[in-house]
C-alpha cells in the first residue's frame, strides 16, 4: 500500500486547520442589525423624484432605530450612475424609470397618471371635463427638473395625436409649480399624487387623452442583491412609499419579486392583481 512521506505527514496539521478555516469562510454569512449596528447609508434622489417622497424621507428620518445608523443624501450623475454603485459611493437611487437603466435590480415605487391640475378661483372649475382642443389653448406651466426645455412627456403623447399645448412657463420645481397655480390662471398637468398632497387648495380634471405614465423607481447594485444591510434600507423605503398594504399580506415577500432583469416584469403581475 501507499505510505505517506515525511513531508505528507508534516502538512495533516496545517491542511486540517486550513480546511476548518476555508469552512469558516464559506459558513459565514454578513449580518445586520438596525437596533445595534453602526452604518452609514447614502441615497440619491433626484429632483424630480423628491417632491414626490418628501414626506416619506421625513418618516423614514424619523423612525430610524438607533443614533448610529446614520443617512446621507447625495447627488448622483446618470452617466456615472454604474461606477457610483459599484464603488459605494451611493448605496440606492431613486429617479424616474426613464432616468435609470435597466440592467440593474430596482423596484416600481410609484406609477400613476397625470391630471390637469389649477387654483380653485380657475374658470374651468365648473366644468366637468375637458376637449383635447381646449386643454390644448390654456395657459400651461410645466415642470422641467432636468433641463430648460418648454417641452416635457405629455406634448411627446400630443405630438403623436397631432396636438401642440400653450406653454407659457418652464419652471424648475414642483412646489413653486403648486404655488403659482394657486396665485394664476395658469394650469399645469401633474402625478395625481402631487395634487392630493398639495399645501394650496387645488382642484384638477382628468386629461382628455391617454395619460402618460409617472413611474418613480428605486435601484441598486447587483452585487448588494442579498447585503442585509441594503436589503433592510430598500425594504423600509419601498414598505413606507407603498403602505401598509402588501407589507401586511403574509403571503407577499420582497425578495420574490426582486430579481436582476426580471423585476419588471415580476412587478407587472403583482400590480396587475391588485
Amino acid at each position: 500500500g501507499m505510505v505517506l512521506t515525511e513531508k505528507a505527514l508534516a502538512l495533516i496539521e496545517p491542511l486540517n486547520i486550513l480546511i476548518t478555516q476555508l469552512h469558516l469562510i464559506h459558513d459565514t454569512e454578513p449580518a445586520f442589525n438596525p437596533e445595534l449596528d453602526q452604518r452609514i447609508f447614502r441615497i440619491a434622489v433626484s429632483d424630480s423624484a423628491v417632491v414626490s417622497i418628501s414626506n416619506t424621507i421625513v418618516q423614514f428620518l424619523c423612525d430610524l432605530p438607533n443614533g448610529n445608523i446614520k443617512i446621507e443624501f447625495v447627488h448622483y450623475v446618470p452617466q456615472q450612475i454604474n461606477k457610483q454603485l459599484e464603488q459605494d459611493e451611493i448605496n440606492l437611487v431613486i429617479d424616474l424609470e426613464n432616468n435609470l437603466p435597466d440592467q440593474l435590480p430596482s423596484l416600481l415605487l410609484i406609477d400613476e397618471d397625470f391630471v390637469l391640475c389649477f387654483g380653485k378661483h380657475h374658470p374651468i372649475k365648473t366644468q366637468e371635463s375637458l376637449s383635447i382642443e381646449e386643454y390644448c389653448s390654456l395657459q400651461h406651466v410645466i415642470v422641467n427638473t432636468d433641463d430648460n426645455s418648454f417641452s416635457g412627456y405629455t406634448d411627446i403623447t400630443l405630438k403623436g395625436l397631432g396636438y401642440k399645448r400653450n406653454i407659457q412657463h418652464s419652471l424648475s420645481h414642483f412646489s413653486v409649480a403648486t404655488e403659482y397655480l394657486y396665485k394664476s390662471q395658469s394650469v399645469c398637468t401633474l402625478p395625481r399624487h402631487l395634487v392630493q398632497q398639495s399645501n394650496y387648495p387645488l382642484d384638477f380634471l382628468e386629461l382628455p387623452f391617454t395619460s402618460p405614465r409617472y413611474k418613480l423607481r428605486m435601484l441598486w447594485h447587483s452585487k448588494k442583491q442579498n447585503d442585509p444591510a441594503i436589503q433592510w434600507l430598500r425594504n423600509k423605503v419601498y414598505f413606507l412609499i407603498k403602505g401598509q398594504t402588501l407589507s401586511n399580506n403574509p403571503s407577499f415577500n420582497i425578495m420574490n419579486i426582486i430579481r436582476n432583469n426580471t423585476v419588471r416584469t415580476h412587478l407587472k403581475c403583482l400590480y396587475s392583481h391588485q
